[in-house]
């Protein structure tokens, strides 16, 4: 029933994880970051495209290049400001994004991973992928293993578990997060958007956190998409448990659940929402640490030499 295929073009790998029974998908791209690429889910005979598929490689490379589309987002998520930050007394200078003034997403959107195991059965197919970092980054000199385990099962739900060791000989700091975009079928305008937290981070217009939250009730409750501007974090998300990011089609009936796993120590607590100004895609990313959590400290988490922590969300309809 389940099968796992690959597409191979040049030096370009795209792998699937199909259930031939009932037409679910889930596509990743390993020589690039281990980056979503597609996601189709049926419910009840019924095709939900909820991630577009890339045309071809190079516009499979382009769109995780400029948008991070779909993209891993590891040792840090979002931006850390100036690319500076100081860790147990000593500055550190990341390299900064071409064209902003902060450093913006981690390193390994773009590094080539390794598929180290595949299962099928007749419950799931999975595929896990690894890659390994030395130092070789400008202004982070810790060494770590990364691994993603991408899951389909036969409930037609999908997971994306996030397994982080350091493998140096000193503490290593890190965020760790994900950048899929979500283009339900229809216009997104028409659909509706309800997070599990009110509290909103703002920001200043490089896209920093200010220090202040305000509560936007109404996205808890839901609010449609087209009176949305967003490119905010909300949270902290801190009960152990998990958190769910809905989508709602109120004509249809569709909906859409991004879940992320919570926790002290090993959670995703925190969600970033961001409206592109094409309006045909909503990124909703599940993150560990909020915005420039690398000077902040809210959700910037440690490992010690030989630790490692799991982070994990889902996707079900």
């Amino acid at each position: 029933m389940f099968e796992i295929h690959k597409e191979e073009a040049d030096s370009h790998c795209r792998c699937l994880l199909v259930n031939n029974k009932t037409g679910d998908c889930l596509a990743f791209l390993p020589t690039i970051g281990g980056a979503i690429d597609e996601l189709i889910l049926y419910k009840d005979g019924v095709r939900n495209p909820l991630i577009e598929k890339s045309k071809d490689p190079q516009a499979a490379t382009n769109r995780v290049r400029d948008v991070y589309f779909g993209a891993k987002l590891f040792p840090f998520a979002n931006r850390v400001k100036g690319g500076k930050y100081f860790f147990e007394g000593q500055e550190f200078s990341l390299k900064l994004h071409p064209f902003m003034p902060h450093a913006h997403h981690g390193f390994v959107w773009n590094k080539e991973f390794q598929i180290v195991e595949e299962v099928c059965d007749e419950n799931h197919a999975c595929c896990t992928i690894k890659y390994r970092y030395q130092g070789e980054e400008e202004g982070f000199p810790f060494h770590f293993e990364i691994y993603i385990k991408y899951l389909l099962n036969s409930s037609s739900e999908v997971e994306f578990h996030t397994i982080v060791k350091n493998i140096g000989e000193r503490k290593m700091p890190f965020v760790d997060g994900w950048h899929p975009y979500f283009s339900p079928e229809g216009q997104l305008d028409e659909w509706v958007l309800k997070l599990p937290s009110s509290m909103i981070y703002c920001t200043s217009e490089d896209g920093i956190p200010s220090g202040r939250q305000e509560l936007e009730r109404k996205l808890v409750t839901g609010a449609p998409i087209k009176e949305l501007h967003l490119d905010n974090s909300f949270g902290p998300l801190v009960n152990e448990g998990r958190a769910e990011t809905w989508l709602f089609h109120p004509e249809s009936k569709k909906r859409i659940c991004i879940w992320q796993k919570t926790g002290k120590n090993e959670g995703y607590n925190f969600v970033h929402v961001y409206t592109p100004q094409d309006r045909k895609s909503l990124a909703v990313e599940p993150m560990s640490g909020l915005v420039d959590a690398f000077n902040n400290e809210l959700g910037r988490m440690t490992l010690a030499p030989g630790e490692s922590k799991t982070f994990s969300f889902g996707v079900h309809i």
